[in-house]
């Protein structure tokens, strides 16, 4: 068939010839694209619309695949209707009624391997060779030996001189169930040199239990399916999705394991995803092991890249903490940061005395301003009266807290101080007690420094402050001094429990 088809500005030449192939079930076409000075249209990207008419030109359309091709050096280009690397189809081939009217074949073209196609033209399908000899092959009855001794469901089978009946062992029906002793069952060897698959399973239902292959184990050790490389680059199992789940495993019993991946010096299990939204591995479990790591003497578990566990028992938050239980059950906690910074004496009057004046009995030390707080868990007095919060602490969770405090007198040259005095108090409900007291002896006119330091056991709610108090000859009160060098109360949460 030649045909010439104006395009715009340009004309094509299309020789086509078509001819069926071994199989019934596809038919070979080949056709050359050259311009009307006849110049090749050569090495090009070009897109083919093939579709099979019922009756007539014009007619219903049974059966039409899209193909995206490449013409060779001479304008060839060649593909077969039905077979593989088709980018679209529509209808099945196979269900193609032969016998029923005329069948027409019509090709469409986008010369630049688009979908704008061009219809190059339409010719009958004059005969369909198979289809004649099963006009022929419809009126055959057995006859001869084939037909001694024959019985209903009986096939035919070759002893190896001549063709008799048989009943049928084993035969391959749907539903195929059959039990097997043997150590393989069923076995395929696929020897295409173009990557072809020995086994193929799909499912079309949008079913939760639509499944294209299936293993199953119910014994104690067994594997439901079982894959074996035996190349470093070459994959026992590989799953590929493009919008669901390419490996899916399921386990329901105690010990059972729903995927099992196994390597000598290979990779047992590899997952890859290049999708920002998509998994390339996901495991999932109801009261078990979603997934299972483990190694001789090598790494059970290696992560190159980002990292992210959430869910659980205790939810992720920011700056959570992984530990752990006693049987190494991973769980996060929240890593509460508590960490406060007191200083400077506040001067402001409490019942007419000043924050900052001390006698023989111990009183809270009132600390002007804050330096951090990163908890919110410390109020400093500030310019304040003193009051029951004022310049104290209160723990925010359980744990062991450390504290550290410094408190300094003024100079006095009109009487020796005998003693300094500074402690830790602790209010736990209703209970007050010091859990760590410090003390300097010792005649002097000049002040010292008086330090504290101590770690403690604290609960949720437990709140905590300085007191100090000094001891002179003279029996009168001192104050202490204002700076923020001589004065500071510390704290931070060391572990929490």
């Amino acid at each position: 068939m030649t045909k010439k088809i104006n395009l715009i500005l340009l004309i094509f030449l299309l020789v086509s010839k078509i001819a069926i192939c071994e199989a019934p079930y596809m038919i070979n076409y080949q056709g050359v694209a050259r311009t009307s000075t006849g110049i090749a249209i050569a090495n090009k990207n070009i897109s083919i619309r093939a579709s099979i008419l019922h009756s007539n030109i014009g007619g219903t359309i049974v059966y039409s695949e899209i193909r995206n091709l490449t013409t060779d050096d001479v304008g060839l280009f060649s593909f077969k209707l039905n077979g593989p690397g088709a980018t679209s189809v529509t209808g099945i081939f196979s269900s193609i009624n032969w016998s029923n009217g005329n069948k027409l074949l019509q090709i469409e073209i986008d010369t630049n391997g688009g979908s704008n196609f061009i219809n190059m033209g339409t010719q009958q399908l004059v005969s369909v060779p198979y289809a004649q000899h099963s006009n022929k092959a419809d009126g055959l009855t057995p006859y001869g030996q084939m037909s001694i001794g024959a019985v209903a469901g009986d096939v035919i089978q070759f002893d190896g001189t001549n063709w008799k009946a048989a009943t049928p062992s084993n035969t391959f029906s749907l539903p195929y169930l059959i039990s097997d002793p043997n150590l393989v069952s069923f076995g395929i060897t696929n020897t295409s040199a173009f990557g072809g698959s020995a086994i193929t399973g799909k499912t079309t239902a949008n079913h939760a239990n639509a499944t294209g292959v299936k293993g199953e184990a119910t014994g104690t050790s067994g594997r439901g399916v079982y894959g074996l490389a035996s190349n470093s680059s070459s994959f026992g199992v590989l799953g590929q999705n493009t919008s669901g789940t390419a490996i899916k495993g399921m386990s329901t019993g105690t010990n059972s394991i729903g995927v099992y991946g196994e390597s000598t010096n290979g990779t047992g299990l590899k997952g890859y995803s290049n999708d920002s939204g998509s998994v390339a591995i996901f495991g999932s479990s109801l009261s078990g092991t979603g997934v299972k790591a483990y190694s001789y003497s090598g790494k059970a578990l290696e992560v190159i890249g980002n990292v992210k566990i959430s869910g659980g028992n205790v939810a992720p938050s920011e700056d959570a903490i992984l530990t752990s239980d006693a049987l190494g059950n991973a769980h996060w906690e929240p890593n509460t940061k508590v960490a406060f910074r007191g200083h400077a004496i506040s001067q402001a009057l409490t019942s007419g005395t000043a924050n900052n004046e001390f006698n023989f009995s111990f009183k809270k030390v009132e600390f002007l301003n804050e330096e951090y707080d990163l908890h919110g868990d410390f109020t400093p007095t500030g310019a304040n009266a003193s009051n029951s919060n004022s310049s104290t602490f209160v723990a925010p969770v359980n744990g062991i807290y450390h504290f550290d405090a410094a408190v300094t007198l003024e100079d006095n040259t009109f009487f020796d101080y005998l003693s300094y005095s500074i402690r830790l108090v602790r209010k736990r409900g209703s209970t007050t007690s010091t859990i760590a007291e410090s003390k300097i002896d010792g005649s002097s006119v000049g002040a010292t420094t008086t330090q504290i330091s101590a770690d403690r056991s604290l609960l949720a709610g437990d709140q905590i402050w300085i007191e100090f108090k000094q001891i002179n000859y003279s029996v009168l009160s001192s104050v202490l001094r204002v700076e923020e060098r001589f004065n500071y109360f510390t704290g931070h949460l060391v572990y929490q429990q």
